[in-house]
């Protein structure tokens, strides 16, 4: 059995220089026999009809009508490859003299699309696993972001509305919670002993990310919050603000949340 390399070698024989055009000898071929473990080298030619296979002795013998360029170009690489020409009603090995001896009984051959079948597939049912509840926590981050909320007391916010423009309060958003006021927009005051938040939906500290790391649509939900709802995480709890609770600040709402701040303390 000639080995890879000589068959490397032979194959070379078979084709022009330029690799397209066949030697003469090989429009002859019309039969091949290869191991039965490399039908698998056909496979792009299970829809041709004119192909077919009969398997004898762990061999695998190819007959085909017309159109050998295709069959070669796939079978000649393998390994143990063997090539026949009919002359007068005999088969001959490419390149004998003799007709050949080793040939299979003529039996029924099938097409190449019966012979060459994927392989069966078997279906596994996925893995069982828990699940396993996940403690939402803030963690030590320092990624820079954006400010986007600030909570603060009512006094501080007072104490600063009284040098601030009406342009720097009106372009800010406010809820009150009791005696703190939560604020929202892009440009918020510096104040002393303020909570500066990061995010939209759901406020995180600056300094800290959420974990899990899941997408902010994904927290909000499994803390049950609704799309008109904004959670503000702190390192203890969390607290729920509907987002109806936000009014535009105005100079007259800080000093009526002052004055009111001031009655109930």
């Amino acid at each position: 059995m000639p080995t890879a390399n000589t068959l490397s070698i032979a194959r070379k024989s078979y084709w022009t220089s330029s690799g397209k055009q066949m030697a003469p000898s090989l429009h002859e071929v019309c039969r091949a026999s290869i191991p039965k473990s490399a039908l698998g080298a056909l496979a792009d030619l299970r829809c041709r009809p004119d192909l077919r296979i009969q398997v004898d002795r762990g061999r695998a013998w190819i007959d085909w009508q017309g159109g050998g360029e295709q069959v070669l170009q796939c079978i000649l690489p393998v390994p143990g490859l063997e090539l026949y020409v009919n002359r007068g009603g005999f088969w001959f090995r490419l390149n004998h003299c003799l007709p050949a001896r080793e040939l299979p009984s003529e039996g029924n051959r099938e097409p190449l699309a019966a012979a060459l079948v994927p392989a069966p597939v078997d279906p596994e049912p996925p893995p069982q696993s828990e699940w396993q509840a996940s403690r939402l926590r803030l963690v030590r981050d320092c990624s820079p972001r954006s400010t986007s909320a600030m909570l603060c007391e009512v006094r501080a916010l007072a104490d600063w509305a009284t040098m601030a423009s009406s342009l720097q309060i009106t372009s800010i958003e406010a809820a009150l919670l009791e005696d703190r006021v939560l604020l929202v927009g892009n440009k918020l005051p510096l104040l002393a002993g303020a909570t500066r938040f990061w995010g939209r939906r759901l406020l995180v500290p600056l300094g800290y990310s959420v974990w899990p790391a899941l997408p902010e649509g994904v927290l909000c939900e499994a803390l049950g919050a609704t799309a008109h709802e904004v959670i503000v995480l702190g390192k203890e709890a969390a607290e729920v603000v509907p987002r109806s609770a936000f009014q535009q600040l105005s100079r007259a709402a800080i000093r009526l949340a002052h004055k009111s701040v001031d009655k109930n303390s």
